[in-house]
């Protein structure tokens, strides 16, 4: 009788590939959900339909998804990543229906979590991080350099972050040249420092350090 029971079981059955019966499980933990109230209430049903737009996702059902992302991506307190998933579907949609890309929808989505006031600094640090990823959609590379270094200020623990804040450095090198290119390639130095730190530190080496030298082999 647990609804976040029920969207674990939902999420596995997502990943085995069960989508019909994942479907089932997600809607029997919605009308669970439907007898609560309060933030955990609200938190568990954006949980809910961010797996249910999944699972339509998968199965090729873009229009219904699409119906979902427009209810996620309106709610005031929507999770940083679910704002981002729902940006894609939406863009997605848009640019099927259209039979061109379009984007607003990442820009939508970039000025809610530019403008995002979250106090928490992990929670501020995701705001950052999925910025970063729209922002590097949108072909904005510097800004989204910016917002992973800045993701890596708020939450300095995190390796994922400072592996996006390597992989983004590596990119803009590509095309720097002189004293900014010097500057860009010390940056990287000091985050894939970092990096190496934390993976000695945890005693899994192998996979931080392939994901630190694709940063190294894009800057070359």
């Amino acid at each position: 009788n647990d609804g976040w029971n029920l969207f674990y079981l939902g999420r596995c059955l997502i990943r085995l590939g069960e989508l019909e019966e994942a479907l089932d499980v997600l809607a029997a933990a919605c009308a669970l959900n439907e007898t609560r109230q309060g933030r955990g209430a609200r938190n568990l049903e954006h949980a809910l339909l961010h797996q249910q737009m999944l699972v339509l996702v998968l199965s090729g059902q873009l229009k219904q998804a699409d119906s979902i992302a427009r209810l996620l991506s309106q709610a005031v307190d929507a999770d940083p990543e679910v704002l981002v998933y729902a940006a894609f579907v939406q863009a997605v949609s848009a640019s099927e229906a259209s039979g061109t890309p379009n984007l607003e929808h990442f820009d939508a989505a970039i000025d809610r979590l530019r403008n995002s006031n979250q106090r928490a600094a992990h929670t501020r640090a995701e705001v950052s991080l999925f910025r970063g990823k729209l922002l590097e959609l949108r072909g904005q590379q510097l800004d989204a350099e910016h917002a992973y270094a800045q993701a890596c200020r708020d939450d300095p623990h995190n390796i994922h972050m400072k592996i996006c804040h390597a992989r983004s450095l590596g990119r803009l090198l590509q095309t720097a040249s002189g004293a900014r290119r010097d500057k860009l390639r010390s940056d990287l130095n000091l985050v894939e420092a970092a990096i190496e730190s934390a993976r000695v530190k945890a005693g899994s080496g192998t996979a931080l350090r392939g994901t630190s030298s694709i940063a190294s082999r894009d800057a070359t």
